[in-house]
């Protein structure tokens, strides 16, 4: 009988991994080689903070769009806003296969003032990425997110 039940379960553990998704899905199809935030204006990109995300393109696919997300924090790890301290931010920029590019997320909507030191981005991943062949990619749990960066 216990035969019969491993059996079972192989075969059902079989029929969703081929059925669902092919093996090149369950990859992450980005890398991100780079993250910090520059403080103070930085020619019309931003006026007090920006965050500096570098994205490499690790598919054989053409990026045209992507949603970054990520959380900042001060010196000491607290967040340094009254509200929440997550930051989601839509980006449009082509990135073909195997290059990397470096995005600029302007944080000036989140701060009233000019920091005193920059932030630290932490919990950053890529929410959705869309490529120039219509198909989209999506980790909205933040399953590939990416650890503590400092600036």
């Amino acid at each position: 009988m216990a035969g019969k039940t491993m059996a079972c379960a192989l075969c059902a553990l079989l029929v969703c991994l081929t059925g669902c998704a092919s093996l090149g899905s369950f990859g992450c199809p980005y890398l991100i080689a780079d993250a910090h935030v520059e403080v103070g204006a930085r020619g019309g990109i931003h006026d007090l903070a920006g965050a500096y995300v570098a994205v490499r393109n690790e598919t054989e696919k053409t990026m045209c769009a992507f949603t970054v997300s990520f959380q900042l924090y001060d010196a000491d790890g607290n967040n340094p806003f009254d509200g929440s301290n997550s930051v989601v931010a839509a980006q449009e920029a082509e990135i073909p296969p195997n290059t990397e590019t470096v995005c600029v997320i302007s944080l000036d909507s989140f701060l009233a003032d000019l920091p005193d030191e920059p932030y630290t981005i932490d919990f950053l991943y890529l929410r959705e990425i869309r490529y120039t062949d219509g198909s989209r990619w999506s980790d909205p749990f933040g399953m590939y997110a990416r650890g503590e960066h400092e600036g």
